[in-house]
């Protein structure tokens, strides 16, 4: 509200992680020698970052593909998709749980993510699928087309909205 700069980074993405932290991943590394410096080609690394402090910790280094590499966070979850976007191997969706530092993996290629109310939306185009995290299921998967949810998430409308293109190259 002043109006100073608090922190100042260069990323490839960073998204909110609860109230005073940011998840963040690094500019994707595209070229360098393997181990100098923490490099390691055709990744990037995820850290959650207290903005108060400008703290940073890791928590993990992840396969980069494609543009639109998807990181949600939300105060008890930071998620990502590792190799995204990769054919004919695409990698699986990563979550890390801030009580307890571990990370599972959902050993689903999941594209688009949000984190909304505790619940994972996950889906392309507007979210065709809401995942519990704390019980890792499904509370709701949706037929074809390109969901619009309410804010409460209770209710969705499926149809097709044209004008967009794809999600990768």
């Amino acid at each position: 509200t002043t109006g100073e700069l608090l922190l100042q980074f260069e990323a490839y993405r960073a998204v909110s992680a609860g109230p005073g932290w940011l998840a963040v991943a690094t500019e994707i590394q595209l070229f360098g020698e393997p181990g100098f410096a923490g490099v390691q080609p055709g990744t990037t690394n995820v850290f959650l970052i207290e903005i108060a402090t400008g703290e940073a910790t890791f928590i993990a280094t992840s396969p980069w593909r494609y543009a639109n590499w998807p990181l949600a966070a939300s105060d008890r979850y930071v998620v990502w998709t590792d190799a995204y976007c990769r054919y004919p191997d695409p990698g699986t969706t990563k979550v890390f749980d801030r009580t307890t530092g571990e990370i599972a993996d959902l050993q689903a290629h999941l594209w688009s993510i949000d984190i909304t109310d505790g619940l994972l939306r996950e889906g392309v185009f507007g979210g065709r699928a809401l995942i519990d995290l704390e019980n890792v299921a499904y509370r709701a998967v949706l037929p074809g087309g390109e969901p619009q949810w309410s804010p409460d998430r209770r209710y969705a409308s499926i149809g097709r909205v044209g004008g967009h293109g794809g999600i990768c190259p």
